[in-house]
Parts: structure tokens; sequence; C-alpha cells
């Protein structure tokens, strides 16, 4: 696992977030994708966006 994967699975716990994060060792890069590997449809999706700031800060967005 890699620091920014310790990073938000630390967020989650600390700040006592009702949570998981996930990780595949198969591709995820489309709505399709995520849907095939965690046995769902596309309409059980979110995805997100996941930036490190300049500071070294995490930015998320969650999008439908």
């Amino acid at each position: 696992m890699d620091l920014y994967e310790d990073k938000i699975k630390s967020f989650i716990q600390e700040n006592h977030i009702q949570a998981e994060h996930l990780s595949f060792d198969q591709s995820c890069h489309s709505v399709a994708e995520a849907a095939q590997a965690v046995y769902a449809t596309a309409e059980d999706i979110v995805k997100n966006i996941f930036l490190i700031t300049n500071s070294g800060n995490m930015l998320v967005a969650i999008v439908k």
C-alpha cells in the first residue's frame, strides 16, 4: 500500500467516517470496470477525483 492509501485510511479512521477504502488488482478506470470489480451495477457506483495539493493536502471530489 502506498503513502496516499495509508493517508486516506487514517483520515477515515481518525474522523470516524463510515467508509471503506477498496483497492483492486484489476483496472477500475471506468464506471463499468468498477461495477464489474464489485459485482454491482453502474448505478451503484460513485466516482472520485483524488488530488494532492502543492502543500501535500488531499482533495477529493465525489460524483455520481
